[in-house]
């Protein structure tokens, strides 16, 4: 018994040997988290991507990752260009691909694992959303939208590139009637041109997305092989609107420019031309009268037939006839202040037409001011436009050219 109790006391003095060193840390119980892996190196990415989406690829030079960040918008600049030849036929041609972008953007994602059946429900489902979208009216608003935009940045576009050009060529006298008449010469030019811009290019959502899908092709080819594609392109079309065909889509110009109109618009359309032409004349007979109260008036074929010309005529009165000198600047004036699908104007002395003048052979993007240049185009080509030419007073014509913003 005496041994049994030895023995355990030994033990326990074993156990209790190291009572006074000092005691074992207890685990930490607080969440343990990893050091966050240092951001991706811009320069080890073909471009720098915002959603993190592209993978680590050899770094491209400092002109490479611009040429990829602003590939879309060069593509889509350039590709427009031929706009400026064939304005209609290259319109349709970039809506064309722009339906073809959006359906080839309704593939993506629908097919996860591929199957037989897909031959026949992936194209279905990409007709139907176009389809929905097509009744979408928030789209036929943006289409809208984009269309007056389009016609708007075209515009100042063509005033601006016009008043530029007359400002270095006779200097600022008649500027405003110089970007007057290139807003109207030019305007649908333009226009196409950033019609097919937007077309093309898409924005906001839609441009992101295009831009994603061009960058995930152009990352995989070498920066050398970038620039030499996009060169090419450039030159391609660059080529089309320099030396293209001109293409000719007839139907837009039939009943009298209104074949873009449908039917039952084509009067309400026709009626805003008339109110623009009449309030042209108003304004222009008014600058010619100065302080003799009517001595012009017009009148205009309003509501006539869409084959039949369309005929301005500037009557002066007979009590108080004009030199011949201020008939050739009446007809100077009107040529240069009515829009452009007036075909014909007629001056008259009360019932009697001295001088008709056909403009569709006249040039209707810069002021004319010499009036040797309507003998050609008048009936009976009379030679005394020509005597008169020097004595018509073009400060006067280029003052009543401009007298309304349209």
């Amino acid at each position: 018994m005496t041994a049994e109790i030895i023995e355990e006391v030994e033990e326990v003095e074993e156990v209790d040997d190291g009572w006074l060193s000092m005691p074992a840390p207890a685990e930490s119980r607080a969440p343990h988290f990893e050091e966050p892996a240092p951001p991706p190196d811009p320069s080890m990415f073909h471009f720098v991507d915002p959603d993190r989406k592209v993978k680590p690829g050899r770094a491209r030079s400092d002109s490479g990752r611009w040429l990829d960040a602003h590939l879309l918008t060069i593509l889509a600049t350039v590709a427009a260009v031929p706009a400026l030849r064939i304005p209609a036929a290259w319109v349709i041609a970039c809506s064309i691909a722009a339906l073809v972008m959006l359906a080839i953007g309704s593939v993506k994602g629908q097919v996860k694992e591929k199957g037989s059946a897909d031959v026949v429900v992936v194209p279905a489902r990409v007709v139907g959303r176009m389809l929905l979208g097509a009744i979408n009216p928030l789209n036929w608003l943006k289409v809208l939208l984009g269309a007056l935009a389009a016609l708007t940045v075209g515009a100042l576009a063509a005033a601006v590139l016009a008043g530029a050009q007359w400002l270095i060529e006779h200097g600022t006298d008649g500027i405003l009637v110089a970007m007057r008449m290139g807003a109207w010469a030019h305007v649908l030019t333009y226009g196409a041109f950033a019609a097919c811009l937007l077309l093309l290019r898409g924005g906001g959502r839609t441009a992101d997305r295009r831009a994603r899908a061009l960058h995930r092709v152009s990352r995989r080819i070498p920066e050398a092989a970038v620039a030499g594609l996009t060169a090419c392109v450039v030159i391609a079309f660059a080529s089309i609107a320099v030396a293209g065909p001109n293409v000719d889509v007839s139907f837009l110009r039939k009943h009298d420019g209104l074949g873009w109109v449908p039917a039952g618009l084509r009067g309400d359309v026709d009626g805003l031309r008339d109110e623009i032409v009449t309030s042209e004349l108003d304004a222009a007979t008014e600058c010619l009268s100065g302080d003799h109260a009517k001595l012009w008036t017009a009148t205009y074929t309003a509501a006539n037939a869409g084959d039949d010309p369309d005929v301005a005529r500037l009557t002066a009165d007979p009590t108080r006839a004009p030199d011949q000198s201020a008939i050739a600047a009446a007809a100077l004036v009107a040529h240069n202040h009515l829009a452009s699908w007036v075909e014909v104007i007629e001056v008259a002395v009360g019932d009697e037409v001295v001088l008709t003048v056909d403009r569709r052979g006249i040039a209707r993007d810069e002021p004319l001011t010499d009036a040797a240049v309507l003998r050609g185009h008048a009936t009976g080509t009379p030679d005394w436009l020509t005597a008169v030419a020097p004595t018509v007073d073009a400060d006067t014509v280029l003052s009543c050219s401009a007298r309304t913003p349209l």
